[in-house]
């Protein structure tokens, strides 16, 4: 998965339209549908404002939501692969 297809799972599962979405939470819908479309990588600030929303909406932590996004962008996989492999060549 990438970071804007969990953002547009996060809109689908939540039954908003994206346009509602934008409207709720201030956002140009150019700029989020550039989000989901993988078009543009979503800044920091703005995913922890997106996590403050849909904690209101589903009581799960701002946290796992920043997790969840955070963990899919390229080069924090990267990191972690890279990371992962050191890990198995030192066993």
């Amino acid at each position: 998965m990438s970071m804007g297809s969990i953002l547009n799972q996060y809109i689908h599962d939540h039954h908003k339209s994206r346009r509602a979405f934008c409207t709720e939470i201030g956002f140009r819908e150019s700029t989020v549908s550039n989000w989901c479309n993988d078009r543009a990588t979503i800044p920091l600030s703005k995913i922890a404002i997106m996590a403050e929303y849909f904690y209101d909406l589903t009581g799960e932590p701002p946290n796992l939501f920043i997790f969840r996004i955070v963990m899919q962008e390229p080069t924090v996989r990267a990191v972690l692969s890279s990371f992962q492999q050191q890990q198995r060549s030192t066993k």
